[in-house]
């Protein structure tokens, strides 16, 4: 099924791309999600971004406590 993403997501996942910082990236990303619609057509992407979010957030725990410890 196509996903028909708005034009503001589409917007969001490109400015995700082309994030530099960790922080920047997560913002974006969130932003993106949220600006996707919620349906059988997106459940897939909704899948992969979530799960990418969550190795972001799991990869800046990680350099926090490198950091501190």
């Amino acid at each position: 099924m196509p996903t028909n993403l708005p034009a503001e997501a589409r917007a969001k996942l490109a400015e995700y791309s082309a994030a530099r910082t960790l922080e920047e990236k997560i913002e974006k990303l969130e932003e993106a999600i949220g600006l996707i619609p919620d349906h059988k057509g997106t459940e897939k992407l909704r899948r992969q971004l979530r799960r990418r979010l969550a190795e972001l957030r799991r990869e800046l725990e990680e350099r926090r406590q490198r950091r501190s410890g």
